[in-house]
């Protein structure tokens, strides 16, 4: 699985020192290596996996993956009342679909 940098897009990019996002759509397996930590985080969730979004109870859909300080992160996208929205979540606030 290929990452880039979160903050310019270059693959494997030590330029800030920042989080990296999992950009393999293709691949099921789903954890980053964060490179200011030299941690490797395993996600709950896989790119394109099928979520409810807890406070709106709203189905979404996996579209990115992240690591910052506060651990993996997601980025949903769902709709609601006809407008597509976007959100970086935490585990604790998804359930599976």
């Amino acid at each position: 699985m290929s990452e880039y940098c979160h903050h310019c897009g270059r693959i494997d990019c030590i330029c800030h020192n920042g989080p990296l996002v999992a950009s393999d759509r293709s691949s099921s397996l789903a954890e980053a290596k964060g490179s200011a930590t030299g941690r490797v985080e395993h996600f709950k969730f896989n790119l394109e996996d099928k979520v409810i979004i807890r406070e709106v109870k709203r189905p979404g859909m996996v579209e990115a993956l992240t690591i910052d300080f506060l651990g993996p992160q997601y980025r949903v996208v769902y709709w609601d009342n006809s407008e597509r929205k976007t959100a970086w979540l935490k585990a604790d606030e998804l359930d599976r679909r």
